[in-house]
């Protein structure tokens, strides 16, 4: 993330999905920035100090697995956003990963997996 680099680090992407390790220290307000793909944020801090961030964006949001016994980890999902900064006020790191769709397959799937996903074709014989 050119915008954000002492706070974004590139952990994978290719053609179809950006997978983002995200970071801002307490005290820390994050540079102006956007997001122009669908994402999934997976959270591993508790859930209140993520809050603030899905407050402003109008994320989906849903608890944490009964099975576990802290409030983290906890998903969202957020559409593209507009320019924004993230500014951590709690007295522990804003620590998450952010997974963007760059494509969403949805109904083409079924006509494009042989294209998008050429190893599927190989999975049944690998059994």
């Amino acid at each position: 993330m050119l915008a954000a680099p002492d706070n974004y680090r590139l952990l994978y992407e290719d053609g179809h999905v950006r997978l983002l390790e995200v970071s801002v220290r307490p005290g820390e307000t994050t540079p102006i920035h956007g997001h122009p793909y669908p994402s999934v944020l997976a959270f591993d801090v508790a859930e209140v100090d993520a809050r603030a961030l899905l407050e402003l964006q109008g994320a989906g949001h849903a608890p944490a697995p009964s099975v576990f016994q802290m409030t983290a980890p906890t998903c969202a999902t957020v559409g593209p956003q507009a320019p924004h900064s993230i500014e951590n006020k709690g007295d522990i790191p804003l620590h998450y990963y952010r997974i963007e769709f760059k494509r969403a397959d949805g109904e083409a799937l079924g006509a494009r997996w042989r294209e998008w996903y050429p190893w599927m074709q190989y999975m049944k014989n690998m059994r």
